[in-house]
């Protein structure tokens, strides 16, 4: 098992809650939602605009 850090685990509770994800199945209808709502790559390109990326790498 890789380990790292979970956004939004500052707490026990919080790491259990997000362990608890690992449980969730989805069923190929549910995935078919997923998809229509957001297709495969509508989420691309930089996470930052080109000024706020010249602040990040300094």
């Amino acid at each position: 098992m890789a380990s790292g850090a979970l956004p939004g685990t500052k707490r026990v509770k919080y790491l259990d809650d997000n362990l608890g994800a690992v449980n969730v199945r989805l069923r190929a209808d549910g995935l078919a939602q997923i998809d229509a709502v957001l297709p495969a790559g509508v989420a691309s390109g930089t996470r930052y605009h080109a000024q706020a990326m010249q602040a990040i790498d300094r």
